[in-house]
């Protein structure tokens, strides 16, 4: 494990801290593998979106062209299609517009946040903290709890009303936004399950995959179900998938969404701890196995602040060893892993594939899809992995390697 204890923290990185609301510690790390004007970048990146939303179209459904004529008559907004991924849409993303000061003040928990600033509504559940005085009708002022504008609306409740943080209730109506995202979700193409909201290394990392027709495939955290309806989709509902996920919650959501995108043969859904399946499963039962394990989510974007601190970087890595070792013992011989992360320390990406391979008989595979830049050269094979750098690549932080077992 790396860490860099004790630490010594600069001038410069507490000005980072309090300039962009990330720990120090998560600084301090960055700065080490990235140098200190690549972490500013980095940190500026991740606090506003891309500059494009990207969907990815259910062409068991639909095409992308249809789905792009209906999308562009429906919103009255332009789309693109992805220069690479034949199944992939790009919805342009607007602003930042300025957001003005009102004197009534509603503040947001970070998630709640994060979704106004790109124009969703703010519900009372997401409520943290408001101004006394507040009325319905009222214009207001959504912040962060560090005082960061997202955005002007109506309150639809009063103070009080807000503060019940009853489920369904809208606590402000949102008419401006820090950024603008077109609202897709309960919209008919959504409902009929034409789309996914997926993000280009997403789909990356299942076509590195290469899933093919009659391959059994495990997916091993598939919640919320983007790349198991994805392989699904690439095999034209002929690949035999197991879908796992350890929480009740997680489960629930992977079959809603496989659901309305009329996934259903040839996957079964399994609640479970994919580290313990070969209880399950003999070894060497998958042809494939496709692993995207909880990680400290350093790479996901917008981010208004992040809490993240060192030590739940080295709990996550160690967490996470525990899956690949698991893939290892499922997998077949001459079958592939696939390994994916949304972030950016090397601990949780680079190091634990040179774990793996250092204690196991799998070896790093060349990627045939390259949308990224190499790994780290902190490994011999950094050439085969895959990065996506948010201050380079206009996505999320990513990592992905392909791993074979001899």
């Amino acid at each position: 494990m790396v860490l860099l204890m004790p630490h010594y923290i600069s001038d410069f990185v507490k000005r980072l801290s309090k300039q962009y609301f990330f720990s120090p510690s998560i600084i301090n790390r960055l700065a080490f593998w990235f140098g200190y004007p690549r972490t500013r970048d980095i940190l500026s990146a991740l606090k506003r979106p891309t500059s494009y939303y990207p969907i990815r179209v259910n062409t068991l459904k639909t095409t992308r062209a249809n789905l792009m004529d209906l999308l562009e008559k429906l919103l009255n907004i332009e789309v693109k299609p992805h220069p690479l991924l034949t199944e992939a849409i790009l919805i342009p993303v607007k602003g930042p517009y300025k957001i003005p000061n009102r004197p009534k003040k509603v503040v947001a928990y970070k998630t709640a946040a994060e979704g106004v600033m790109r124009g969703a509504d703010l519900y009372a559940p997401g409520v943290r903290e408001a101004d006394d005085n507040i009325e319905p009708n009222d214009e207001v002022v959504i912040v962060d709890k560090y005082g960061q504008k997202v955005g002007v609306g109506l309150a639809q409740l009063d103070s009080d009303q807000m503060l019940e943080h009853k489920k369904d209730k809208i606590a402000v109506k949102v008419t401006k936004s820090l950024y603008w995202i077109p609202h897709l979700r309960d919209t008919a193409p959504w409902n009929e399950g034409l789309f996914y909201q997926q993000t280009i290394p997403s789909m990356v990392t299942v076509h590195v995959l290469d899933p093919q027709p009659n391959e059994k495939i495990l997916d091993m955290c598939a919640a919320p179900g983007g790349k198991t309806s994805h392989i699904a989709q690439l095999t034209k509902n002929k690949a035999k998938i197991i879908a796992v996920d350890h929480s009740s919650r997680k489960v629930k959501t992977l079959k809603q969404t496989l659901s309305r995108l009329g996934i259903s043969r040839n996957i079964r859904i399994l609640r479970a701890d994919s580290r313990k399946l070969d209880m399950k499963f003999r070894e060497g039962f998958f042809d494939k196995v496709l692993l995207d394990p909880p990680c400290s989510a350093l790479g996901i974007r917008p981010k208004l602040f992040d809490g993240t601190i060192e030590k739940n970087v080295v709990v996550s890595a160690t967490y996470q060893r525990g899956f690949l070792k698991s893939a290892v013992r499922l997998v077949c011989s001459g079958g592939r892993i696939v390994y994916s992360t949304c972030t950016i320390d090397p601990l949780e990406n680079e190091l634990n594939i040179k774990f793996i391979t250092d204690n196991f008989d799998v070896e790093v595979e060349e990627q045939k899809v390259i949308l990224g830049d190499t790994g780290l050269k902190i490994v011999d094979y950094y050439k085969f992995l895959q990065r996506f750098y948010p201050d380079i690549h206009d996505t999320p932080g990513y990592f992905i390697a392909s791993l074979r077992k001899r």
